[in-house]
């Protein structure tokens, strides 16, 4: 399964289309969220607990997941 990922840089947030990342190797949140909230201002944190697995949800219902400290992944976008 494929997902889009976004790489914010300073003004806007470039597409890729990348694999699904695995849940068990999504990092924290916290290094992007100032970037994501800047920059992609349809996005915002939600933090899933369950399987201590960590998502964005936009506001188009699409779960986006971290793949790397400026990369975030959406299996909906």
């Amino acid at each position: 399964m494929n997902a889009l990922a976004l790489h914010p840089t300073e003004r806007t947030a470039e597409c890729e289309t990348v694999p699904m990342p695995n849940p068990r190797y999504i990092k924290c949140l916290v290094q992007v969220e100032a970037i994501t909230l800047n920059l992609v201002n349809s996005l915002y944190i939600r933090y899933l607990l369950a399987n201590l697995k960590r998502t964005i949800r936009s506001d188009l219902g699409c779960e986006v997941a971290l793949l790397g400290k400026d990369t975030l992944a959406s299996s909906n976008l």
